[in-house]
């Protein structure tokens, strides 16, 4: 009778192999289509739904801190092999079956975890440390390689059944634990990657848990969080890293019918064309050696630079930007807002907030209205960038803390100007100007390249491949 069942179980498991043979390719490109489906924008004829906003990089996929493999309730360990006895069984797991059936098993209990890739194990009664078959941790970010080794520690202490093939290394083993395949199971969470041409059994599974680690956004694949803390303003970057959030405004709404080619400024007495961008559009313009590397993105958004736009005037503030008396009559609607109307009319994929100067409302009110600014533009798909003020000499510094805020809560490039011109005198501020707002003349060509420098990281982080 064991001969008969022995005899029928061979060609059973031989179609198995076939039908997951053909059905892995399926699942694996309808993994990755369903992934790229999530990530890219839909092509609309009208302009498409706002991007929901971000949440944050750790809550993409499942959260690293919950990974674990220790089991739930404590579970009986089961006896190791002796040498009379026949090999442990192999698991019945769908994302297993391609485990060798003829080659070496064994139970071994989990001593220690050296390292991400690795396990120092009891087995035969000595410590041996064994790799894992198909997987690689050389380039993960140093985030998610600190996360791979945490979540590793988990097998401390627990018993698990190590499998061996012969096209991989001698001290390399496949390994389960209960009811998981932790090669399989630590790619799919993001925290391994698959070997490249690698030529194990396993590799084609090991290959699926990959695309579906990127569907998921898990682990490596999870978006990277490139935010400034908004209590330390001060101290972030003048030119913002700009998150794949970020990039994603800007694509669906450059998919949707915003100009590629053209950005807006929301700016007062600053940020008046002539003061501050125009040279940018001149037809005899010539980049200085250190403005070079951005000359692509110089001539990408020529046409904008020298416009005054319906969003920026002397004296506007955040407030200003709803009000129908501060819209430019001969090109706006009746009832339409300034920033309505420029959206409307100029048609932007960016907006530049450069507003707050000489800002008496109060910062409740302030933060009121930048906030909708916000929403607004994020609702059309249209990518704010919001610039921190030179002249912020209130106690506290309210209305760049604000701003950062504000930045921070909607995952959107925050342009530290400040932080650019606190080397000059007087932080940037004209020492006679009774008000205390004007910036002096240096400060200009300051705010016209890291301007010009962060219009280009938008650029930049859109030119990148999908993840």
């Amino acid at each position: 009778m064991n001969a008969l069942k022995t005899l029928l179980a061979a060609p059973l498991r031989g179609l198995l192999w076939l039908a997951f043979g053909l059905l892995l390719p399926v699942l694996t490109i309808l993994g990755l289509w369903a992934g790229l489906a999530a990530l890219h924008p839909p092509l609309a004829e009208s302009a498409p739904a706002a991007l929901p906003l971000a949440a944050s990089p750790a809550g993409a996929g499942q959260p690293l801190a919950s990974l674990s493999f220790q089991p739930v309730e404590p579970q009986p360990v089961p006896a190791a092999a002796t040498e009379t006895e026949a090999m442990p069984p192999l698991p019945d797991l769908p994302n297993a079956f391609c485990l060798p059936a003829d080659t070496e098993r064994a139970l071994a209990t989990v001593l220690g975890v050296p390292a991400a890739d690795r396990l120092l194990v009891e087995l035969d009664g000595t410590p041996q440390e064994i790799r894992y078959i198909g997987l690689s941790v050389d380039t993960l970010r140093p985030d998610i390689a600190t996360a791979a080794h945490t979540v590793n520690q988990t097998l401390q202490g627990l018993e698990v059944l190590l499998v061996s093939d012969p096209a991989a290394a001698a001290d390399e083993r496949y390994v389960i634990i209960g009811e998981l395949f932790v090669n399989y199971q630590l790619i799919e969470w993001g925290l391994a990657l698959p070997q490249a041409e690698a030529q194990s059994a396993c590799s084609g599974f090991l290959l699926a848990a990959e695309a579906n680690a990127k569907s998921a956004r898990s682990g490596q694949w999870a978006p990277v969080d490139v935010r400034s803390q908004p209590i330390d303003w001060q101290n972030a970057p003048v030119v913002p890293a700009v998150s794949e959030y970020a990039r994603a405004v800007y694509l669906a709404g450059v998919a949707g019918g915003n100009n590629p080619n053209r950005f807006s400024i929301l700016g007062d007495c600053q940020s008046l064309s002539w003061r501050l961008f125009q040279r940018l559009d001149w037809s005899n313009y010539e980049a200085p050696p250190d403005e070079v590397a951005y000359e692509s993105t110089r001539l990408h958004f020529l046409g904008s630079f020298a416009r005054q736009g319906i969003t920026t005037a002397s004296g506007a503030t955040v407030a200003s930007m709803f009000s129908v008396y501060w819209a430019d009559p001969n090109v706006c609607r009746t009832n339409e807002t300034p920033l309505a109307c420029e959206l409307r009319v100029f048609n932007p994929s960016v907006i530049v907030v450069s507003l707050g100067t000489n800002e008496t409302m109060p910062p409740a009110e302030f933060e009121s209205y930048l906030r909708r600014i916000v929403a607004y533009a994020l609702e059309r798909n249209v990518l704010p960038i919001l610039a921190t003020k030179a002249d912020e000499t209130t106690s506290g510094h309210p209305y760049n803390q604000i701003i950062a805020q504000v930045a921070y809560d909607n995952d959107i490039p925050l342009w530290n100007f400040w932080a650019a011109v606190q080397h000059l005198p007087n932080g940037g501020i004209k020492a006679d100007d009774p008000r205390g707002i004007h910036i002096v003349p240096e400060a200009y060509p300051i705010k016209r390249v890291t301007g010009l420098q962060t219009l280009h990281a938008v650029l930049e982080a859109a030119a990148q491949p999908w993840p």
